[in-house]
């Protein structure tokens, strides 16, 4: 409200005075302590509220980004504005940043609505501009306020924000990775965006040829479609999560991917692949688990189905043991594993989607313990077990069932179908309502205990 006299008298190197009360100081006058005797500069912004490099006013309910005392080689070659006003969001005041030539690229946060006429005219290296308000910047347009005037570099991206070196937007009220603004050539996504999940865009990385490494972690919980497609330097790929949803030709055209990693088989498992280009096996052939390669698989227990596509192409695979409890063989799930030679299928499977062995050249060894009741309803076909060798492989059938498989689309083309006793143990929780149980000497038992063999319908089971 005032300033005492002589306050700043004798102050000859006070240059620079940004004022925000309702005072009015003028250069040279002697009013006011002397506050502006030898100043070079006035910024005279009454009402302004500063937060920290920016000044921000309010003029009828309007909140405007004023002033910014950066100036010089104390501009970042990137400016990041306020995402925000205390919370509101604000305008961006006209000549704010007028021929600030030090000024080489800019973000303008979701808070900002609008900007004022020339707010970045003359600003001569201004290159990179991030755009996550609703506005939309074109190139070589003088609108919004020359923002994007001589833009090099133009991303709009509604709703988004920067997380490291990536760039998020908001697609369907989902955060999605849609950029990456960097440099390196082996990418670790964010754990997480906002401490939440996300996706990653359609396209998002689609002819990148630098980066050779991805590690995708849990948070990432879809991958877009040709996500990846014809990153032709890519060798590795990381996913870390479960869950995850890759959609169509994400990994298409990685023709130098030779390796791919998860933490388990659970969660590599629990991955949905829209097709055979999504997952990266297509063209890695190496699955490796836990850091070790995939060679002799044998599933946990916990598992009800193996989805479509999963060991897609997986060459690394030679045996294959599937537990009693898993009830579906998806679509393509073994597909192309042409080194594949033994693969046992438990008694509990009763869907098998189409393609299932399709071109496992090597096999020699397929034990089959479904129930002869239920291979009729099998959707197994001629393309089911398309370039198995049979008269090669060795089809092992359960006692009294041969007859189902050598009348049967797809098994009666086997040559070599033999009945054997099967004496193994099979694991199984015992349903409310059951047939007849047997001990092992054959006799009738009315109260079975846990961790106990007993025979049910003619296997040996475990409770």
């Amino acid at each position: 409200a005032e300033i005492e006299k002589y306050a700043f008298s004798g102050c000859v190197n006070l240059k620079k005075i940004i004022n925000l009360s309702d005072l009015s100081l003028k250069q040279g006058s002697n009013d006011y302590g002397e506050v502006a005797l030898y100043a070079d500069e006035i910024i005279n912004i009454n009402g302004g509220v500063r937060r920290g490099d920016f000044v921000f006013t309010t003029r009828n309910g309007v909140n405007t980004l004023a002033y910014c005392s950066l100036r010089g080689s104390q501009i970042p070659s990137h400016l990041t504005l306020p995402d925000d006003f205390d919370g509101e969001e604000y305008i961006i005041g006209a000549e704010l940043f007028r021929n600030n030539t030090a000024l080489t690229g800019v973000t303008i946060p979701t808070g900002v609505t609008s900007i004022g006429s020339d707010a970045f005219r003359g600003c001569l290296n201004l290159k990179t501009v991030y755009n996550f308000s609703n506005m939309t910047f074109s190139k070589n347009s003088k609108h919004p306020g020359y923002v994007a005037y001589l833009a090099t570099t133009l991303i709009n991206a509604p709703g988004g924000g920067i997380e490291g070196e990536y760039i998020f937007a908001s697609t369907n009220g989902t955060p999605t990775l849609y950029y990456y603004v960097g440099t390196s050539t082996e990418l670790a996504f964010p754990a997480n965006f906002k401490g939440g999940n996300y996706a990653i865009a359609d396209e998002a990385f689609k002819n990148n040829n630098r980066i050779t490494t991805i590690i995708i972690p849990d948070a990432a919980k879809t991958i877009g479609t040709k996500a990846f497609y014809a990153c032709k330097s890519l060798t590795t790929v990381i996913l870390q999560g479960c869950d995850t949803y890759i959609k169509e030709y994400a990994f298409n055209e990685c023709v130098r991917l030779n390796a791919v990693h998860s933490p388990s088989l659970e969660a590599w498992c629990s991955i949905n692949f829209a097709n055979s280009y999504s997952n990266p096996l297509f063209y890695a052939q190496n699955l490796y688990i836990n850091n070790r390669l995939l060679v002799n698989l044998t599933l946990p227990d916990t598992l009800e189905e193996i989805k479509p596509y999963t060991f897609y192409n997986c060459t690394s695979l030679e045996t294959a043991e599937i537990p009693h409890g898993i009830t579906t063989l998806g679509e393509s799930s073994f597909r192309s594993c042409s080194n594949l030679k033994s693969f046992t299928i438990p008694s509990s499977v009763n869907t098998m989607g189409k393609y299932v062995f399709y071109d496992c050249s090597d096999l020699t060894s397929l034990t089959s313990k479904i129930p002869a009741e239920v291979i009729p309803t099998l959707a197994v076909n001629y393309y089911t077990f398309h370039n198995v060798n049979k008269n090669q492989c060795t089809l092992s059938v359960a006692t009294g069932t041969k007859y189902a498989y050598v009348t049967a689309v797809g098994w009666k083309d086997f040559k070599n179908i033999m009945e054997v006793d099967d004496t193994s143990v099979e694991d199984i929780t015992l349903p409310t309502t059951y047939k007849q149980i047997f001990d092992l000497k054959g006799n009738p038992v009315t109260s079975p205990e846990k961790g106990v063999i007993y025979i049910i319908d003619g296997r040996k089971v475990v409770l």
